[in-house]
């Protein structure tokens, strides 16, 4: 009689049945000149849409006759892959075959993974595959060691692809040619089982589930900020904003994922990097902290430190993974990380005096990591970006009649009257000054065309709230009154639909710039004593009225 038995290769990692079989170890009554090809589907699901090439090699071998019922001698391996087993340090490997290449029963009684959960064989602790068949499948991938001419196909984004292949075991590579995600090695039976019902002998069509794990990237800016009214782009990809000032600190967060590679693959590739430029207004601060966690939460409480040297190499600047010129690139060894499932990368930047009001200020990090681990060239990048905006203030110095006056001067102060210090980059024009500049001041003075600017400020506060500033007159145009209180100007930054700052400052059409219009007024003649007056005036009407009294006197006495 005829007894089940499980097959090995049905307990590597994927197969898609319990794989209830005869055992070719006995005698069959069919020979071996019945046999036929016949064949069966198997279906691949769990592809995720990604676009893969789907190599599968018979590492295994069966003849079955017209009714598809086994012929001897059962199960046997392909020669390249008996071989490589047959001389195999690993003793363990070596009693998975008998005499003429025949499977023995210790492969085809290991147990197998789950069919239909696509992380089954990877352990919650250590994060890497396990069972013994899972590693001999590892291992045999290593060693290319495999049969030529496989059957292959390309899937082109569907979520499953099916293959038909003649009777035996198959060993099944996944590669990406593009996407996030790490397939490993899966095997598949296309056997006979016994149908009890029908008495007859059937291959059934069988579906795998794609073993696969991925890699992401979150990026946050300063991300101690927390309110509905602004965005740090925490689980947005390519969100994420803040305004600041010339030479102020801004803080970055990466949390990336680390994906799950056969144990002795070859290709672990796992780069995190950043590039800022310098000419568009950020200088690289440091790395803050460089740690990991074997939570899948990004706010886990767990995170360990990981030494510089030992789980990384830092080189700044550095290159990724195509080559080109990053300004920091941290290089993991993934051994290392292998047991962790985030990574959170802690730095720094200043903004520098290079940034331009209303202009994003725009760094992106890279994740890229081998997304085929059986070669050499393949990987993957996620990037995630965010932004910095700083702003500026334009005055523009008028008379009573609307018309530009010159030689006005100005102090500028933040909401906590602290008056602030500038470099002059120009004439009429100023820039926040930083902590390293050395010939700064406090005196703003207008152009000849009575116009002033001042830029490298922080346009809101953390909350989203826009900043005030409070500019003061110290000095007034020639023949004009000086203004005695200060001038509130406040700067408020538009945001789009997912809170993230434009560059843009209310309804303005100057980018970056809020425009104050100061108006100043001439002094006037006040009333004063001490003068003439209207007293001459008295004094020549009384001697005119005399002389005509003494002339008309002097007439009528001639007359007499």
């Amino acid at each position: 009689m005829l007894q089940e038995v499980k097959r090995g290769i049905v307990a590597a990692l994927a197969i898609a049945m319990a794989a209830t079989v005869g055992s070719f170890g006995l005698a069959s009554t069919a020979n071996a000149d019945e046999a036929s090809q016949s064949s069966g589907d198997i279906t691949i699901s769990g592809l995720s849409g990604s676009k893969v090439k789907v190599d599968a090699y018979k590492i295994i071998d069966e003849q079955v006759g017209a009714d598809n019922a086994p012929i001897a001698p059962g199960l046997t391996w392909d020669s390249t892959v008996a071989e490589w087993i047959s001389s195999n340090s690993n003793q363990d490997y070596r009693k998975y075959i008998g005499e003429n290449n025949t499977v023995s029963k210790t492969y085809q009684d290991i147990v197998s993974d789950s069919t239909t959960d696509p992380d089954s064989g990877i352990d919650a602790n250590t994060h890497q595959t396990i069972g013994s068949v899972a590693k001999f499948l590892d291992d045999l991938a290593n060693s290319r060691k495999l049969p030529s001419n496989p059957k292959s196909v390309t899937s082109d984004g569907q979520d499953a692809i099916t293959l038909n292949l003649p009777v035996g075991g198959y060993y099944i590579e996944i590669t990406s040619t593009y996407g996030p995600y790490v397939y490993r090695a899966i095997a598949a039976n296309v056997i006979p089982e016994w149908n009890e019902t029908t008495k007859q002998w059937e291959i059934k069509p069988q579906t795998v589930v794609a073993k696969r794990s991925k890699a992401g990237m979150d990026k946050v800016i300063n991300g101690g900020r927390d309110d509905d009214n602004i965005n740090t782009g925490k689980d947005n990809k390519d969100q994420g904003s803040d305004t600041a000032s010339i030479g102020e600190t801004v803080n970055f967060d990466l949390y990336t994922d680390v994906p799950v590679y056969p144990s002795n693959a070859i290709n672990k590739k796992y780069l995190i990097s950043d590039v800022m430029k310098e000419s568009e207004g950020l200088t690289f601060g440091k790395i803050v902290k460089v740690e990991a966690t074997k939570d899948t939460n990004s706010d886990s409480k767990n995170y360990k430190t990981l030494a510089a040297g030992d789980a990384y190499t830092l080189n700044t600047p550095g290159k990724d993974a195509n080559g080109n010129a990053t300004t920091f690139t941290l290089d993991f060894n993934y051994e290392k990380i292998r047991g962790y499932r985030k990574i959170h990368v802690a730095y720094t930047a200043t903004v520098n005096e290079n940034a331009k009001p209303g202009q994003a200020m725009v760094n992106d990090a890279k994740l890229q990591y081998s997304n085929n681990p059986y070669t050499n060239e393949d990987f993957h990048t996620e990037e995630d970006k965010t932004k910095v905006y700083t702003f500026g203030i334009r005055v523009i110095k008028v008379g009573e009649e609307n018309e530009r006056l010159t030689g006005a001067e100005f102090t500028l102060a933040d909401s906590g009257e602290n008056v602030l210090a500038f470099v002059k980059v120009g004439d009429g024009e100023y820039r926040r000054a930083t902590n390293d500049d050395k010939d700064t001041t406090t005196n703003l003075a207008v152009n000849d065309q009575g116009e002033l600017r001042v830029y490298g400020l922080k346009g809101a506060d953390d909350k989203g709230k826009p900043l005030t500033y409070k500019l003061s007159e110290t000095k007034a145009p020639g023949g004009y009154l000086k203004l005695t209180k200060p001038i509130p100007v406040t700067l408020t930054p538009q945001q789009d639909n997912n809170k993230d700052y434009t560059g843009t400052l209310g309804s303005t059409t100057d980018a970056g710039y809020v425009t104050e219009t100061v108006k100043n007024q001439k002094s006037g003649t006040l009333p004063k004593t001490g003068g003439i007056g209207t007293i001459i005036f008295s004094v020549l009407g009384a001697l005119m009225v005399a002389g005509g009294v003494l002339l008309i006197g002097s007439r009528r006495k001639k007359n007499a």
